[in-house]
């Protein structure tokens, strides 16, 4: 009776172990700015980088709003449910899948994109420096609806890249 009572309680504490584990891979974690969200927030969405803050200052992309035509989407990103991303640089596409993605944390994998050359740009920022700090990219976080991702730059210094959804 004794070996069955102790039997029973370690196949309830085994049981409910295994219940808070399940249910805690579904809750959000916080962001870096205290924030919390899921991957599902960002995912099968269109987001546009409209912004990049480093410690050398904030670096707001409105020159092309002005002189680019409407149907011209430069420098966006997005994400499906299978860790796979995908966007437009200026002038290329780039694709690739997470190498890591666990709460707010995340790693950009190889980043493949097409080789066509651009013979002016327009940007404030140029398509190798967009795709270098996306491959640098180690946190994200989602606030008011602005995408953050976490970054460096070449000197190893903090940059954040804002998106919005489009």
């Amino acid at each position: 009776m004794k070996l069955t009572k102790s039997l029973l309680f370690i196949a309830a504490a085994v049981s409910l172990a295994a219940a808070g584990c399940a249910g805690s891979a579904k809750t959000s974690q916080a962001s870096p700015d205290g924030t919390s969200a899921v991957f599902s927030d960002i995912a099968g969405k269109t987001w546009k980088l409209y912004e990049i803050v480093s410690p050398d200052g904030t670096v707001t992309l409105t020159k092309a709003d002005e002189t680019m035509p409407m149907q011209v989407q430069a420098f966006t990103l997005s994400f499906d449910t299978d860790n796979k991303f995908a966007g437009q640089g200026y002038p290329n596409r780039y694709f690739g899948t997470l190498a890591e993605q666990d709460g707010n944390s995340l790693k950009f994998g190889m980043i493949a994109s097409t080789m066509m050359a651009a013979f002016d740009e327009p940007f404030e920022i140029n398509e190798y420096t967009f795709l270098q700090y996306l491959e640098k990219a180690d946190k994200w976080a989602l606030k008011d609806g602005i995408l953050s991702l976490y970054s460096y730059d070449a000197v190893e210094k903090p940059v954040t890249l804002n998106f919005s959804e489009i």
